[in-house]
């Protein structure tokens, strides 16, 4: 181990102040915060998964008696079903789910986020035990838990991010397990078993959640094997009993994977190769090499960074002697080292040198935050035995220094509470490129409250290129208060009463510092307080807009492709095996932007039904001239109604039939 000296006094208490009280701050903040991206994503994965075995979409299935995923679908083996299914039991246990159901409430998603804090806080303790590898002390391995905890990125991420926390500390768990077998091999059963769980623990939950992870566990064994045959303990006696207890977790995580999610890894050559694959080329979008390190230096605090630097060093000499010829000795600390330092930067080197399409901030690479936090902890110990070995000013300003490397995060992201993960150094509060303000949109549960009932609701609004807001989501067309997918359906029963609005007028909920349209005007806003000046941040607000049309081509063809979208205002769904679109409502309402409206407009509806059909509220009759072809004509008079340009059509149609066209038959467009 490295010598390090005695943890001070103020240090010890310090930390341990931190360790008590930001588990408290992460499950309060878990049960208070909102749905956030993904999350109601993952709910449907689950309902999919509890129906057909697949943990996916269920428009990512063929239809048919069985049903499988679907060409057009490129993330099959992208994400595994471990982390919900173990949330899935925690919301049986306490009766919120039922057999074969997953809810979709607000306590329900409370409850997850519950789960979620406590597989951080495994996260933390398997830091912890790291710490206690490499400096062999417990009281340092306290300071190494207060150091992750005081990280804005992990404890904010900790109240809610079911993929990448429990992927986080199970990558954990496996370093530990890896520390632990380059220790000499201990004769007690019980150690070697409990080896072998924290093994198998740490492999299920990382790959079980995101199989793609498998690369950076298999790149840990790698350097784990080299590190241990450059030393004396490549000895056969020694190393043959640390094989056995690695084959045997990876086998026994292997048959785990199998049993909990038989349809992807029944084939694991297949599931594995597709799932790192997809996972590098998400988007199919190019990144820049500069993207990971400049957000670096706006989402890890930076004294703590510094400390990484100096750990990082320190860690690196240790290694040097592994390639140094003859003079190798047995060093357990120098192995454990290595595999902590792969999984530091083994993974995110690799997305700098392919320039990977990575996105909002460094939540992607949260799984090596663990790691680096260990060698900010032994830099940490370094400059403690530094400064101890000094009088006066030096050790002063050293103690100081270090104190505010903990406590200034810590206190920084409890002003965003339960935010904690917008939290930004300087630079990122001053370049605009570098941050967002709540890109998860979980603060859209204390804006519920503020958003009038009455009206349809768009959340993540997209804008036209003339500035307005449009009544369009960037993830649906839905109306948000009642849209599973969307943060706002949870929260719908928070909302307060209200006159309903005009057909011409919507609400849009708003984040990631996005400013309303010209459209709009902002009726209410979330706010917290600015980091480094005194005026409030705005998380997330709700505007009241007019209702804006994009110019309608005078055809829409409705299908897969989702080109009707443009046009949508809720109600319809597509699938990629059938043609055209369903009404599962029975209603669906459109918005067309027009050219004029001095004279009639006729229209031609095509559907597998006989439809019903509304313009501006008028009921407009419907003549059949062919199979599934329907004309009619929008009078005048109508057209006038929604004000210029805009008309509004309100479909009915059964749910078991399919509209598939609409288009003009002559007249202004």
């Amino acid at each position: 181990m490295i010598t390090a000296p005695a943890v001070p006094r103020w240090l010890w208490r310090l930390a341990l102040a931190i360790v008590v009280a930001m588990p408290v701050v992460i499950l309060v903040g878990g049960w208070r915060t909102g749905v956030a991206w993904d999350e109601t994503y993952h709910v449907f994965r689950m309902r999919t998964f509890l129906e057909h075995g697949w943990y996916l979409l269920d428009g990512d299935l063929t239809t048919g008696n069985t049903p499988r995923p679907g060409d057009w679908v490129r993330d099959t083996y992208v994400y595994g079903p471990v982390t919900m299914a173990l949330l899935h039991g925690l919301c049986l246990l306490v009766g919120i789910d039922h057999s074969g159901q997953v809810a979709a409430t607000a306590t329900a998603y409370a409850v997850r986020h519950l789960g979620v804090a406590v597989i951080g806080m495994l996260g933390v303790g398997a830091t912890a035990a790291l710490v206690r590898i490499v400096l062999g002390s417990w009281r340092w391995a306290v300071v190494g838990a207060a150091a992750l905890l005081a990280t804005p990125l992990w404890s904010g991420q900790s109240m809610f991010n079911i993929k990448d926390v429990p992927v986080a500390t199970g990558y954990t768990l496996t370093t530990l397990g890896l520390a632990l077998l380059s220790r000499p091999p201990s004769g007690r059963f019980a150690h070697r078993v409990g080896v072998v769980c924290v093994l198998v623990v740490g492999i299920v939950l990382a790959v079980g959640t995101r199989p793609g992870i498998w690369v950076g566990l298999v790149g840990g064994i790698l350097v784990w094997a080299t590190a241990m045959v450059l030393t004396r303990q490549r000895l056969l006696g020694r190393l043959v009993g640390q094989l056995v207890e690695l084959g045997l977790g990876v086998a026994v995580a292997g048959v785990v994977l199998l049993a909990v999610y038989p349809r992807a890894f029944s084939h694991p050559v297949t599931a594995l190769v597709e799932a790192a694959t997809a996972s590098s080329d998400y988007g199919n979008r190019a990144g820049v090499w500069w993207y990971l390190p400049g957000h670096l230096f706006t989402g890890m605090p930076t004294l703590l960074l510094l400390a990484v630097c100096l750990g990082t060093t320190i860690a690196a000499t240790r290694l040097l002697p592994l390639f140094r010829g003859r003079n190798r000795t047995v060093d357990p600390t120098t192995i454990a080292l290595a595999v902590i330092g792969a999984q530091a930067f083994g993974l995110p080197l690799i997305a700098v040198l392919k320039q990977s399409n990575l996105y909002n901030g460094l939540r992607q690479m949260l799984f090596a935050t663990p790691a680096v936090i260990v060698l900010a902890t032994v830099a940490i110990a370094a400059v403690v035995g530094w400064a101890q070995r000094r009088e006066g000013l030096p050790r002063r300003v050293a103690s100081c220094v270090l104190a505010v490397a903990l406590v200034a995060p810590a206190v920084g992201q409890l002003r965003l509470w339960p935010y904690d993960y917008a939290w930004t150094t300087w630079v990122g509060d001053h370049f605009a490129p570098f941050h967002e303000e709540d890109y998860w949109r979980t603060s859209v549960r204390a804006l519920a409250a503020h958003v009038p009932a009455g009206g349809f609701v768009v959340c993540s609004p997209v804008s036209d290129g003339a500035g307005h807001t449009l009544a369009r989501g960037s993830e649906s067309n839905e109306d948000c208060a009642s849209d599973e997918v969307g943060p706002l359906a949870a929260y719908a029963h928070l909302r307060r009463p209200a006159t309903a609005l005009p057909a011409t007028a919507f609400y849009a909920v708003i984040t990631q510092s996005q400013q309303p349209g010209s459209n709009c005007r902002v009726v209410d806003r979330v706010t917290r307080p600015s980091r480094w000046w005194f005026t409030p941040e705005t998380m997330s607000l709700v505007a009241r807009c007019d209702l804006v049309l994009p110019r309608w081509s005078g055809s829409t063809d409705f299908g897969a492709d989702g080109a009707f979208r443009e046009i949508s205002l809720g109600g319809l769904t597509a699938h990629h095996g059938e043609p055209g679109v369903r009404l599962p409502d029975g209603v669906a309402r459109l918005g067309l932007g027009i050219a004029s409206t001095n004279r009639p407009l006729p229209l031609e509806v095509v559907a597998t039904g006989r439809p019903g059909l509304r313009a501006n509220g008028v009921a407009l009759p419907l003549t059949a001239v062919g199979r599934d072809t329907w004309r009619t004509t929008v009078p005048t008079e109508a057209l006038a109604r929604a004000g210029e340009n805009r008309l509004l059509l309100d479909l009915r149609l059964s749910p078991t039939d399919r509209l598939l066209r609409l288009s003009t038959t002559g007249g202004p467009r």
